[in-house]
């Protein structure tokens, strides 16, 4: 085989495959900017994992809006906390660990509130009605009179 013939046969002379990329594309570059002062970077960052993140966050809670919002808050806790990311991890890790544990503290304070994701326990089922209305829980809490009325027999 003459020169040039391996790289005839495999069809790509002229062409760089080296495995270097811009390295201003890496989160950790980007990462780096945006601590240097470039926030074009950290805009950079947040397009690149803004849905996927809101995504994420939507399966964990079922609610898209709730999502959304803790989605935002997972941006403006990097923003704050940028200083404190390691290298020595990938930046995905940091920035979805960040939102799994804003999602857990949103699940916590639902549940002390009596609030709960239906939709996390039903999935998507629909009513029996023909309206094809979502299911909803009914309020056992009882009226403003009943509970005078209770605490008005109490005393008897």
């Amino acid at each position: 085989m003459g020169p040039g013939v391996e790289e005839n046969a495999v069809g790509m002379a002229g062409l760089d495959v080296s495995c270097e990329g811009d390295a201003s594309t890496t989160d950790n570059a980007l990462v780096s900017e945006f601590i240097a002062g470039n926030d074009e970077a950290f805009a950079q960052l947040v397009s690149r994992y803004k849905d996927s993140i809101t995504n994420y966050l939507n399966m964990m809670v079922g609610n898209y809006d709730v999502a959304v919002d803790l989605c935002q808050e997972t941006f403006i806790r990097v923003y704050r906390s940028i200083n404190r990311y390691s290298n020595l991890y990938q930046f995905s890790t940091w920035i979805y660990r960040i939102a799994t544990n804003l999602a857990i503290d949103e699940m916590r304070y639902r549940k002390r509130r009596g609030q709960v994701f239906y939709k996390n326990i039903l999935g998507n089922r629909r009513a029996a009605d023909d309206q094809g209305r979502e299911f909803e829980a009914p309020d056992v809490r009882r009226t403003p009179s009943e509970e005078v009325l209770r605490k008005e027999s109490s005393r008897i």
